[in-house]
């Protein structure tokens, strides 16, 4: 039983329910032994289960100092005919959660993750839930996620007869969709992990901790560059002339992008990956050299797991594309009429290693692979290789994507699972595409984004968090009448602008923008060294059970120069119509550690100094316009009476600055700046009777 008021979650121990096995289930005994699970040492109880040829363990880790739970099921087919398995459950849980928040994962990337007060519904999460009661909270989430896909269902219970209080199920599911058991195979599912805590973002952090080490696949460490997109503003209207006058936008304008990446429209059709010769006339290594030549990473966009029906390669090979049970090609609407592939077969995987493989030895080694989601939009899919379950089939499709690119490349994957990918991917987009439009319906207003993302930024601990791109531009011409020329718009106000710049400091992983660099204005270009080149640094949510948006965050940046003890940034947005206010108290969970008990705190986007504060002073910033955002720098003041640095108007996270050296009210600063531009810098100043004084210097390399 999880305590969790104002009723428990207690555990059902009751005989399998395995989807595709039919027949009466018989106890065939139960042992206990030592077990040590993500590092924790404990004991597992396995209760064995007999039912004709198919056996079942059912599986319970308990961590010796009671800190966390954890099941999953092994399953084995001890006869000699394969059997069909649809689902199985590792774990249920009668309960009535009435009166509790709770939070809610979601798989793909352009489902909708949420917290939402909980009023009796059913509903159904793919890895993660966390139930919140009275600052307790209760976390279920699944660790080694690239096994099968799973689910968190909240459901009707159909007896509450001995459990009367208790009128939901809440269960956790091994998905396995009709996957074939062979003769003498077993399955082990995933472990369900179940355990409390009072720290949102720090169950989160853990969470993934744990699956990070049961999955025994250790997470890809490559720097993730900044990124200059063509998708966002040209669309499918790329061509090498195109190319030719961007390349000298960036240099002209000393825009630091080290990557330039090609989007969707390069192509002869989705597909078959060949330079679009009216587009390409010297083919796409031409291209790459160009890139290159201008000091940049070549990069590129395939959407590797899907395939135009009637192109070339589709009617060459019919038996590639993915069917569902109903033996109905799996669609996929795109641009052009697109069927999912089935990666299930070799030769179907040695195609997308061998397309890879070409690209990178033209001399691209940044990629995106696309619509990788795709073999997850039928609910039930049958690939030609039936004992491979939907889940196995991505994985495989990423490992011939990362064995055509080579291990030194950058992965880049939108869409798709977002579990699976750790170890493959170095990054992965966390929503849906962004537009340069507030209130933009195709296909949510500019604040689902952030939703998407924050509510998701924990798996940073996986890989990069992906965003998408800064587009911030004011234009009010389509580029055609397609249905991509709105994609060139622009109607963003600048505190919509800058809070959607914002959005990708927060994130914390990979940063791009998708702008037409000879187009953009001055004003709105230097917005972009507030978080351009990434900081490497993911916010914590303060609001999670903010179940509109999350709108308040804390980044911790543990050390800088001039500031041994590091510094916090406050961030605050505003999704509504109206005025908001900024008022923050300096609490522990807001402060960085501090052995004077003060704090500098400044505006990081006007460089207002707002005063020094007593620990647990209340500060008032400015108020927050409808759509817009406040920055704001908690800095702590030295014990010793010696000049330090405040604020800059440079990186959100202080990048710039190198090194900071002072003695009283003299000090000395470098700086390295990405874009080659003077820095102002705020620094405090110890003053007469105790008192601070700012000074403003401007600093060049």
């Amino acid at each position: 039983m999880f305590d969790l008021p104002p009723t428990p979650f207690t555990f059902q121990d009751k005989f399998p329910e395995i989807a595709g096995v039919s027949g009466q289930w018989q106890a065939a005994g139960t042992e206990k032994r030592a077990f040590t699970l993500a590092g924790t040492s404990g004991e597992v109880e396995e209760r064995k289960f007999i039912c004709g040829d198919i056996v079942y363990t059912a599986v319970h880790f308990c961590a010796s100092d009671d800190s966390f739970h954890a099941f999953r099921g092994v399953l084995h087919n001890s006869g000699a005919v394969n059997v069909a398995v649809e689902s199985a459950a590792m774990c249920s849980f009668s309960c009535n959660p009435d009166s509790r928040e709770y939070f809610c994962m979601k798989r793909l990337k352009a489902e909708k993750p949420y917290s939402a007060f909980y009023h009796g519904e059913n509903f159904e999460a793919d890895n993660v839930v966390i139930f919140h009661s009275d600052g307790k909270m209760l976390l279920f989430g699944f660790l080694d996620q690239h096994r099968h896909l799973s689910s968190l269902k909240m459901s009707d219970r159909t007896s509450i007869l001995i459990d009367y209080f208790n009128s939901k199920l809440f269960t956790a599911s091994a998905d396995y969709d009709g996957t074939v058991l062979n003769a003498g195979q077993t399955w082990e599912t995933q472990w369900c992990e179940v355990f409390y805590g009072d720290d949102f973002n720090a169950m989160l952090k853990l969470h993934a901790q744990r699956a990070t080490a049961v999955s025994g696949i250790a997470p890809r460490n490559i720097p993730s560059p900044f990124v200059a997109s063509s998708w966002h503003y040209f669309a499918g209207h790329i061509s090498e002339n195109m190319l030719a006058t961007q390349l000298q936008a960036i240099r002209e304008r000393k825009i630091p992008a080290e990557v330039y990446q090609f989007d969707g429209g390069w192509y002869e059709d989705i597909g078959c990956w060949k330079a679009d010769k009216n587009k390409f006339p010297n083919g796409m290594k031409k291209a790459a050299d160009m890139i290159r030549a201008a000091g940049m990473i070549p990069g590129i966009w395939l959407a590797p797991f899907i395939i135009c029906v009637e192109s070339a390669t589709a009617q060459a090979h019919p038996e590639w594309l993915l069917r569902n049970r109903d033996g109905e090609i799996v669609p996929f609407r795109c641009s052009r009429p697109c069927a999912a592939l089935d990666l299930s077969r070799q030769d179907v995987l040695d195609y997308i290693e061998k397309t890879f493989r070409e690209l990178r030895e033209m001399g691209y080694t940044f990629f995106k692979a696309d619509f990788t989601q795709a073999l997850f939009m039928d609910p039930h899919p049958a690939p030609h290789d039936r004992s491979k379950n939907i889940l196995e089939c991505f994985r495989a499709g990423l490992l011939a994507i990362r064995r055509g690119i080579g291990e030194e490349s950058f992965f880049n994957l939108c869409g798709g699972h977002t579990g699976a990918a750790m170890g493959i991917a170095d990054s992965q987009r966390t929503g849906h595409d962004t537009y340069a439009r507030w209130t933009s319906d195709n296909p949510a207003p500019a604040w689902h984004r952030i939703r998407q993302c924050m509510f998701r930024a924990w798996m940073g601990a996986w890989r990069h968090n992906d965003p998408d791109a800064i587009t911030i531009r004011l234009n009010n011409t389509t580029l055609d009448n397609s249905a991509y020329g709105p994609i060139s718009l622009g109607d963003m106000n600048d505190d919509e602008a800058r809070t959607m710049v914002l959005h990708q400091f927060l994130a914390g992983g990979a940063v791009a923008f998708g702008e037409n660099c000879r187009e953009l204005s001055d004003e709105r270009l230097q917005m972009i060294p507030k978080v351009a080149p990434s900081a490497g640094k993911t916010a914590e949510l303060l609001d999670p059970w903010n179940c509109r948006c999350p709108e308040k965050f804390l980044t911790r940046i543990s050390s800088a120069p001039g500031n041994p003890e590091g510094f916090n940034i406050y961030s605050q947005i505003n999704t509504s119509d109206e005025t908001a206010y900024c008022i923050i108290r300096l609490t522990p969970r807001l402060t960085p550690p501090c052995k004077s008990g003060k704090f500098a705190v400044a505006d990081a986007d006007s460089q207002e100094v707002l005063g020094i504060f007593p620990a647990g002073a209340e500060v008032r910033g400015a108020d927050i316009p409808p759509h817009g955002s406040r920055v704001l720098r908690i800095v702590p003041v030295p014990e010793e009476r010696t000049a330090f640095p405040v604020i800059s108007d440079g990186h959100y996270a202080g990048t710039e600055l190198t090194a900071f050296n002072a003695s009283g009210r003299d000090f000395t600063a470098r700086i390295h700046h990405p874009w080659q531009r003077q820095l102002q810098l705020t620094a405090a100043l110890p003053g007469t009777d105790g008192q601070w004084e700012f000074a403003a210097v401007s600093l060049s390399e």
